[in-house]
C-alpha cells in the first residue's frame, strides 16, 4: 500500500489555515478538499508560481466533480485569491488556464516571507527524503502542478498520459503517441494530420477519439490514409465527443445519486435559514417541508450539490 504523502510543514501549516482565516469563513463545506489540493500544490520556491492542474485532476484528488471543481475556483476568482490567464495551445485547439495565487491569498495562508527550504530542526530529513544537493525535496514539484508522493506503490501508476510526447524528435500530445508506439504511424505524419484538423476547425484528438474503435487493427500509411479521410469528412468531431462526454457524465452522475441515496437514507437537512427541511427517505427520494412546499421528489444532482456547496447543512432527526 502507498503511503501518506507528507507535505512541508509550510504546507501542512497552509492548509490549516484555511480553518482559521477569516476570508474562508464563507467558504462551503463541500468546497475545502478542493482548496486544499490546490493549497498543496503551490510552489514554496516561487509562491506565484502558476498551477497546471487540470480540473479532472483536482477533481480526481479531492474526489469531487468537474462541476465543482469549476465553481470552487470561481469562487476563489472571486474573492481575489487565485488569478486566471488564458494561454493558447500552440498547433492545437483550446487553451488552458493555470491558476496563479494572489498575494492575498499567500498572506492568508501565512506563506508571504516562507523560506524555501525549512529548517532542520523544522522537519527532520531521513535518507530517503535528502536529495543529490543535502536539501529536503518537496512532494509538490518546481512547477507546483502536481504533487508527488516521496513512496508510491507499483499499483498506483498514472492513469493518464503526459501532455507531450517527444518521438523521434517531434513533439506529440500524449494522448495521440500511441498511434505512432503502437501503430506504426510516422510522428511526422501526426503532426500533419493535426495541422489538417486545424485548418478545418477540427481537433485530430476529437476524431481520433470518437472513432478510437476503428483505428485498432490499422497502422501505418494504412492508419495516415483513414485519419485524413476522417479528417476531410464534413463530420463535427468535437460534438461527437461532446454528446459522448455528455452521456458518460450523466451516467455516473446516476451511478452516484443510487450510491448517495443508501449512503444518506435516514439523515436530514435544512436551508441555512431554516425554513425548508429536507428528509432522506427510502427507494432513492427525498422529502422537502417548507412554508411554500411539502411532498417527495426523486435525489436529484440538485441536492447533492445543495449539500456538497453548504446550502443544506445537517441537521438531527425528529
Amino acid at each position: 500500500m502507498a503511503s501518506a504523502t507528507a507535505y512541508p510543514s509550510a504546507i501542512a501549516r497552509a492548509c490549516a489555515a484555511i480553518d482559521e482565516a477569516p476570508i474562508f469563513r464563507d467558504l462551503p463545506d463541500g468546497y475545502i478538499r478542493v482548496v486544499v489540493r490546490i493549497v498543496k500544490k503551490i510552489c514554496l520556491s516561487c509562491l506565484k508560481s502558476p498551477i497546471f492542474a487540470s480540473r479532472a485532476t483536482l477533481a480526481q484528488e479531492s474526489g469531487k466533480s468537474v462541476e465543482t471543481v469549476g465553481r470552487v475556483v470561481r469562487w476563489l476568482e472571486d474573492h481575489d485569491l487565485i488569478e486566471r490567464e488564458q494561454i493558447s495551445r500552440k498547433g492545437l485547439k483550446g487553451s488552458s488556464s493555470p491558476i496563479t495565487p494572489t498575494q492575498r491569498l499567500l498572506e492568508e495562508l501565512t506563506l508571504v516571507g516562507h523560506q524555501a527550504v525549512p529548517n532542520q530542526e523544522e522537519e527532520p530529513k531521513g535518507p530517503s527524503q535528502l536529495s543529490h544537493t543535502g536539501q529536503q525535496s518537496s512532494p509538490v514539484s518546481a512547477d507546483g502542478s502536481i504533487s508527488t508522493q516521496r513512496q508510491q506503490s507499483k499499483e498506483r501508476q498514472p492513469d493518464k498520459p503526459a501532455p507531450f510526447v517527444k518521438i523521434d524528435g517531434c513533439t506529440v500530445p500524449g494522448e495521440l503517441a500511441w498511434l505512432v508506439t503502437r501503430n506504426a504511424m510516422k510522428a511526422t505524419g501526426v503532426l500533419s494530420l493535426m495541422k489538417l484538423a486545424s485548418s478545418r476547425k477540427q481537433r485530430l484528438s476529437d476524431v481520433v477519439q470518437a472513432t478510437k474503435k476503428y483505428l485498432e487493427g490499422l497502422t501505418d500509411r494504412g492508419l495516415f490514409a483513414y485519419l485524413r479521410k476522417l479528417v476531410l469528412s464534413e463530420k463535427d468531431y468535437g460534438t461527437v465527443v461532446q454528446q459522448d462526454n455528455q452521456v458518460q457524465a450523466e451516467a455516473q452522475m446516476k451511478t452516484r445519486i443510487a450510491h448517495k441515496s443508501i449512503e444518506l437514507e435516514g439523515r436530514a437537512y435544512s436551508t441555512r435559514d431554516g425554513k425548508v427541511r429536507v428528509f432522506v427517505r427510502g427507494n432513492g427520494f427525498i422529502e422537502e417541508i417548507g412554508p411554500d412546499r411539502r411532498g417527495f421528489r426523486p435525489m436529484d444532482a440538485r441536492f447533492l450539490i445543495a449539500v456538497e456547496e453548504g446550502r443544506l447543512v445537517p441537521i438531527a432527526v425528529e
